[in-house]
């Protein structure tokens, strides 16, 4: 409770302070949505270079936690799997209803994965995934506020978080499923 009051105190004493940042990383996130449709549909085929196909965090997690074990040696994935098990977390939801709605028969490992639609599916799961990139590279501009604002006050700090929100490599890679935004964002 004790932060909802801080929040509010500073909202009293400084509008500015969450208005800004907030206004920032609506801005970013507009920006990386505009696109998440393009290349859908596709089936379990992504059209970006090294992005992850939508079952790939489904297996890596499969193999990872249920059938290999966490230490196991088994490893196909070319990337840590942390953002593998991110995007489990927030596809789970959209398969849990999948499952209680009868699209989702239980998993197979070839296609069409135990889906009744599978390409309506598969398409949902990029999008979920690239909107989780969207996600986190407005969470990048957010951070580059944050850092700058402290250093070197709010008008260069609102510079930093625009320039990083519409650096071109920030705009093509936040609306895919590739892992270098996440992978910026957690740094």
């Amino acid at each position: 409770m004790s932060f909802l009051r801080r929040l509010h105190a500073t909202w009293r004493r400084d509008p500015a302070a969450l208005a800004v940042p907030s206004a920032l990383f609506l801005f970013a996130l507009f920006t990386y949505t505009r696109a998440l449709g393009w290349g859908l549909p596709s089936g379990d085929e992504t059209w970006a270079a090294d992005a992850i196909k939508p079952t790939a965090p489904l297996a890596v997690a499969w193999q990872q936690l249920g059938a290999h074990g966490f230490n196991s040696g088994w490893f196909w994935f070319k990337y840590p799997p942390l953002h593998a098990f991110v995007l489990s977390a927030v596809y789970a939801p959209y398969l849990a209803w999948l499952w209680a709605s009868g699209g989702l028969h239980g998993f197979q490992p070839d296609y069409p994965f135990g889906m009744a639609d599978p390409l309506a599916s598969l398409s949902m799961l990029a999008m979920l995934g690239k909107a989780t990139s969207a996600v986190m590279g407005a969470g990048c501009a957010l951070l580059a506020y944050a850092c700058t604002e402290r250093s070197l006050g709010r008008a260069s700090a609102v510079g930093a978080a625009l320039l990083t929100a519409l650096a071109y490599p920030m705009v093509f890679y936040a609306q895919t499923t590739n892992v270098e935004v996440p992978y910026l964002f957690w740094m």
